[in-house]
């Protein structure tokens, strides 16, 4: 696994959407939190936990998200969707946090659930593996 350093953050002008399924996501480290950081580059909206989430838990909510968003709703419904499948709390999955514009859609066959499998261009390998080569992701052991 790698994780981002917000310092390597570029430019999200092109992401209608970032979710962080990630501890703390959400949470400042004295400088904002990276979902902030990512719409104050450019993303239009970002979804991170301002908690600890577990892989099991963020893992079915992100795949209800992705499914309500894949079918045209906003990300505030796919939220409230997803959360609406758990009997909560639990595991702090109701400790979302929206940055930027929560009536954002997506309407397109890039939208996803985890359990499928992603198709990734290469000129999106090719950026992940300058961005590896620049130092801007570590490896999380």
């Amino acid at each position: 696994m790698y994780y981002v350093l917000q310092s390597g953050l570029g430019n999200c002008s092109n992401l209608k959407l970032v979710v962080w399924a990630t501890c703390y996501g959400a949470t400042s480290d004295g400088n904002g939190s990276i979902s902030a950081k990512a719409v104050s580059n450019g993303a239009k909206c970002s979804v991170a936990w301002d908690d600890v989430t577990y892989d099991g838990i963020s893992t079915r909510f992100t795949d209800a998200m992705f499914t309500s968003l894949a079918l045209g709703n906003t990300v505030s419904f796919s939220i409230n969707y997803a959360l609406a499948q758990f009997s909560l709390p639990v595991g702090n999955i109701e400790k979302i946090v929206v940055n930027g514009s929560s009536s954002t859609t997506i309407t397109s066959a890039a939208v996803n659930p985890r359990s499928t499998s992603v198709i990734v261009s290469a000129d999106g390998i090719n950026l992940l593996n300058e961005t590896i080569a620049q130092g801007n992701l570590r490896k999380w052991n």
